[in-house]
C-alpha cells in the first residue's frame, strides 16, 4: 500500500474528507447502504475497513457492534479518531486476530483484490461467521474495471467470485454495480424529489457493472432491495470542463498539424525546384566542360599556329637579310619590306590574343556556371535537411495522428 505521505490522496482509501462529490463516494456509500439493512442487532466483522467511516455507518444502522479490520496501521489510527465508536484492530484478512464465529456479518468492500489469495480471506470470513450467518463481499470486475491499478494483486470477477464463495458455503447469490450519471429535477424540499428514477441504457453496449457483489451464507438469504447513492458531484462538472479544453487542444493540434503539414508541402517544393534546377545546372555544366576541352584544344591549336608563324617570319627576316646583302638594296626598300613584315606579325599576333582572350572568357563563364551549381546543390541539401528535422521534431509526432485522421477523412470523402 501506498506510504504515509500519500495513502489519503491515493484514490485507494475512500476518505469522505477528500473524496465528497466524487464518483469514489458514491461507489463506497452505495456498497455500505446495501448492506446497512441486514445488520440490525447483530456483530459485525468489517474486514479492509480503511479510515473506519463505513464501519461506522453500520454501527449507526443498528449493529450490535462493528469490528475494523484493516493491516495499514496509519488507516486504523485515523479511523479511531475520526471515526470512532466500532472497535479497531491491526490485522490481515487472511489472518483475523478474532475467535471462531464471533460474528454475525462479515463484510469485505473492495479489499479482497489487494491480495495474493482471496481464497485464504473467503476461508477467513467462513471461520468468524456464526451458522446463518451473511457475508459481503466485493471486487472490482476485471471485464469493465478500468485496466492498471498499480495497488490491485488480483481482480475477482462475477463468475470467478461466486464459485470461489460456493467451495465455503451453501447459498451465494450474486449482484451487479455500476456507476450511473445521474440528472435530478423536482423540488429539494419534498419527498418525492428523491423517488423517481428512469434509467437510460440507450448507449450500453455488454455489461456495465464495474463491480461484483455476493453474499454468501450457509442458512437462507434474505431479499435485497437495490441501493441508489447520489453525489452531489462537482467532479463531473470539472470532467466537462476537461472535455471542453481537451476539444480546444485538439482543434489547436489540428491547426498546428496543417500548418506542419502545409510547411512540409512548401519545403518539398522548394526541393523539388533545387532539384530540378540543380539537375539543369549540371547538365550545362558538363556541356561547357566540353566547350572547355574543345576551347582548350582550339587554343592549344592557335598555339601551335602562332609558333608556326614565329618560324616562318624568323625565315623571312633571314631571307630578307640575305636578300639585302646579296643585292645591296637600298636602306629605305629594306625599311619598308621591315615595316611590312612587322606590321604582319602584329596582325598575326593581335588575331591570336583576341582569339585567347575568346575562349579565357568562355572559361571564366564556365567556373562561375559551376559556382552556382554548387550554390543550388548546397540549397536542396539544406532544405532536405531541414525536411529530415521537421519529419523528426516533437511536433511532427504529436500530430501525426491528427495528420493521419486528416488524411483518412480526405480518403473517406473521397470514395464514391
Amino acid at each position: 500500500m501506498a506510504d504515509a505521505e500519500d495513502w489519503r490522496t491515493s484514490g485507494e482509501r475512500m476518505v469522505p474528507e477528500l473524496s465528497a462529490g466524487s464518483a469514489l463516494e458514491a461507489e463506497h456509500v452505495a456498497r455500505y447502504r446495501f448492506v446497512a439493512g441486514h445488520i440490525a442487532d447483530c456483530d459485525v466483522v468489517d474486514l479492509g475497513c480503511g479510515v473506519g467511516w463505513g464501519s461506522r455507518l453500520l454501527l449507526s444502522a443498528g449493529a450490535a457492534t462493528v469490528t475494523g479490520v484493516d493491516l495499514f496501521a496509519p488507516a486504523i489510527e485515523y479511523a479511531e479518531q475520526h471515526y470512532a465508536g466500532p472497535q479497531y484492530l491491526v490485522g490481515d484478512m487472511s489472518a483475523v486476530p478474532l475467535p471462531d464465529g464471533c460474528a454475525d456479518v462479515v463484510v469485505c468492500m473492495e479489499a479482497i483484490e489487494h491480495v495474493h489469495d482471496h481464497g485464504a480471506v473467503l476461508a477467513e470470513a467462513r471461520r468468524l461467521l456464526r451458522p446463518g450467518g451473511l457475508f459481503f463481499v466485493s471486487s472490482p470486475n476485471p471485464d469493465v474495471y478500468p485496466e492498471g491499478n498499480p495497488f490491485h494483486v488480483h481482480e475477482v470477477g462475477a463468475d470467478e467470485l461466486r464459485q470461489s464463495l460456493a467451495q465455503s458455503f451453501s447459498t451465494v447469490a450474486g449482484f451487479a454495480q455500476e456507476l450511473l450519471v445521474a440528472s435530478v429535477v423536482g423540488d429539494p424540499e419534498r419527498a418525492a424529489y428523491r423517488a423517481g428514477v428512469t434509467r437510460l441504457d440507450t448507449q450500453a453496449n455488454g455489461s456495465t457493472a464495474q463491480y461484483a457483489i455476493a453474499v454468501a451464507s450457509d442458512g437462507v438469504l434474505p431479499s435485497f432491495e437495490p441501493e441508489l447513492a447520489l453525489a452531489v458531484s462537482t467532479q463531473l462538472t470539472h470532467l466537462q470542463a476537461v472535455h471542453a479544453q481537451l476539444i480546444r487542444d485538439r482543434e489547436e493540434f489540428q491547426d498546428q498539424a496543417d500548418a506542419v503539414a502545409a510547411e512540409q508541402r512548401r519545403l518539398q517544393a522548394e526541393i523539388a525546384t533545387a532539384q530540378s534546377t540543380a539537375t539543369a545546372l549540371a547538365d550545362e555544366r558538363r556541356t561547357l566542360e566540353e566547350r572547355l576541352v574543345q576551347a582548350g584544344r582550339a587554343l592549344e591549336q592557335v598555339m601551335a599556329e602562332r609558333d608556326d608563324a614565329a618560324r616562318q617570319l624568323a625565315v623571312l627576316a633571314e631571307r630578307l637579310a640575305e636578300a639585302q646583302a646579296r643585292n645591296g638594296a637600298s636602306d629605305a626598300a629594306s625599311d619598308a619590306a621591315q615595316h611590312a613584315l612587322e606590321a604582319a606579325c602584329r596582325e598575326r599576333d593581335e588575331t591570336l590574343f583576341a582569339l585567347l582572350r575568346s575562349e579565357q572568357d568562355r572559361v571564366h563563364d564556365a567556373a562561375q556556371q559551376q559556382s552556382e551549381t554548387d550554390h543550388l546543390a548546397a540549397a536542396a541539401a539544406g532544405l532536405a535537411h531541414e525536411l529530415t528535422e521537421l519529419r523528426h521534431s516533437s511536433s511532427w509526432r504529436v500530430t501525426a495522428p491528427m495528420r493521419w485522421l486528416k488524411d483518412a477523412e480526405l480518403r473517406r470523402r473521397a470514395r464514391p
